[in-house]
This record gives C-alpha cells, sequence and structure tokens, in this order.
C-alpha cells in the first residue's frame, strides 16, 4: 500500500508524554483563520490530533 503524502497544514511531530515521559508521535493542524481586525495580524488555528485520520478530519471541517 502506497504512502499517501500529508498536506502542507498537517505535520507529523514527537511530544514528550506528560505520564509516562515517553516520545509520541502527533499530528499538528495548522491553518491560517484571517486577519485580526483589531491588530491587522495574522491568526492562525493549531491544534494536535493522536492519528492522521482525526488531524485530516479536522482540517476538512477547519477548512469548510
Amino acid at each position: 500500500m502506497a504512502r499517501n503524502q500529508l498536506p502542507p497544514q498537517i505535520r507529523k511531530i514527537e511530544v514528550t508524554d506528560r505520564k509516562t515521559g515517553k516520545p509520541v508521535v502527533r499530528y499538528q493542524v495548522t491553518v491560517d483563520a484571517g486577519i485580526d481586525p483589531q491588530t491587522g495580524a495574522r491568526q492562525q488555528i493549531r491544534r494536535r490530533y493522536g492519528t492522521e485520520a482525526q488531524a485530516r478530519r479536522a482540517l476538512a471541517e477547519i477548512t469548510d
């Protein structure tokens, strides 16, 4: 089975589990959410998920 490439908004990262102290794989979704009208700064939504499928679903919901 061929590996699907991740979209540019999803990044596979390793973070340390707070309970065990061991590294675990997470998928971080970073999406532009527009410009803040008060400050003029760019806003981003950044969230982490345990599986690639969850991250892809969240990206689809956020970009809709």
